[in-house]
């Protein structure tokens, strides 16, 4: 009888601890997963803190104003603001006249000569109106009767323009031109590059190994205000193309126009050689580095400075390198009002093609800007460097 009583006892005092040891664990659990909570509360705050500048007054936007610039947008870029702009790029072009196809109102002998002035017009809206060569030519046709150009070109004499390659660096300039009325605004500018897709596809290899065909794309590299998103430089190249080794160029052709104080750029532009171009010019650039990456400097002061400055106080890094997302919505309005893709069939007609796309976009910001900052569009007002596009910036 003392033996069943002994094993009862035991059994019940079993039962009660393993109770315990349950009552203990579902403690610490409910413990846990409080802590756990916890922390992801404070990390989304920490995240947020990152991508917001808490010292950063709401701007309220002029509806008044902004509803009349988009109002008068296609006037106002077509009659006033791209007629200036191609008379001040043919000058700079030279006297050299280009032989192209007219409609047929000859006089004289001989193949007639097109004016740079008007090939130059009619090239960047044919882009503007986002519509190919043949449906664009009732377009050339009406300004030609309001007396904005000369001379309506046959439309395969846009394809031919934007076909040769010495056409390309003056179009540059004429994207940097286009920038100059919005000079005494921006000082603050954002790198990026985002892809233009092609009508080009890869050829026999997809075709062989059944695999899913995809376009040719090609990359524009562009530095942007961050108050206007205006466009003070870009450079064109093969889609795979590296983005770092761009950041120099685009940065050194914004400051013969602006007076630039801070620079942003995402991880893809972070480089010892960047920075201190940068700082060598007393700019700031708000670049931010990889998990891997460390303060060595390796000859690179504006590399060690830039580090600290980015473990030390992250709040007030990310406070400035929000702004940076400017530059995310320059593409987005380019696409959306212009298009992603591009109509012509050869590489160099698309690199040209593209030039004309981001020209006519800074057209349509300054358009805006004339009403919302009253500025006066001055496309001479600083003797630009036309170089090649070859000549890069000094490593």
């Amino acid at each position: 009888m003392s033996i069943s009583i002994t094993i009862d006892q035991s059994y019940e005092r079993l039962l009660r601890m393993k109770k315990a040891a349950r009552m203990k664990e579902k403690l610490h659990r409910e413990q846990m997963r409080e802590a756990n909570q916890i922390a992801r509360e404070k990390q989304a705050q920490e995240e947020k803190a990152k991508h917001t500048n808490p010292s950063r007054e709401h701007v309220r936007r002029d509806w008044a104003r902004y509803n009349e610039a988009e109002v008068r947008e296609h006037q106002h870029v077509i009659k006033v603001l791209l007629p200036e702009l191609c008379k001040v790029g043919a000058e700079r072009m030279g006297d050299s006249s280009i032989d192209a196809e007219y409609i047929p109102q000859k006089t004289g002998r001989g193949r007639p000569k097109l004016k740079n002035e008007d090939i130059l017009y009619c090239a960047i809206l044919k882009v503007y109106s986002n519509r190919a060569s043949r449906y664009s030519a009732g377009l050339m046709e009406m300004v030609e009767n309001m007396s904005i150009i000369n001379r309506a070109p046959h439309f395969n004499a846009i394809s031919k323009f934007l076909n040769r390659e010495d056409v390309t660096v003056h179009l540059r300039d004429m994207l940097r031109l286009s920038a100059l009325p919005l000079s005494p605004l921006e000082t603050k500018f954002a790198i990026d590059s985002s892809g233009f897709r092609t009508t080009a596809y890869n050829s026999w290899m997809p075709e062989k190994h059944r695999v899913k065909v995809k376009n040719v794309w090609l990359k524009a590299h562009i530095a942007s205000g961050v108050l206007t998103n205006i466009i003070t430089d870009a450079k064109i190249t093969d889609g795979n193309a590296s983005d770092v080794l761009e950041f120099r160029e685009l940065l050194g052709n914004t400051m013969e126009i602006f007076d630039a104080a801070e620079v942003y750029a995402d991880k893809g532009y972070i480089a010892r050689y960047n920075l201190q171009f940068a700082e060598d010019r007393d700019i700031a650039a708000f670049i931010p580095f990889r998990k891997s990456d460390r303060s060595l400097a390796r000859g690179s002061p504006a590399w060690y400075h830039a580090h600290q400055r980015f473990t030390e106080n992250p709040e007030e890094f990310y406070s400035h390198y929000h702004l940076r997302s400017n530059v995310e919505t320059t593409f987005s309005c380019i696409k959306e009002k212009l298009g992603e893709t591009l109509k012509s069939k050869n590489k160099c007609a698309q690199i040209n093609e593209l030039y004309c796309k981001l020209i006519a976009y800074n057209l349509t910001v300054v358009n805006k800007a004339m009403l919302m900052y009253e500025v006066q569009p001055d496309f001479l007002s600083v003797n630009l460097r036309v170089e090649n596009d070859s000549n890069a910036a000094e490593v």
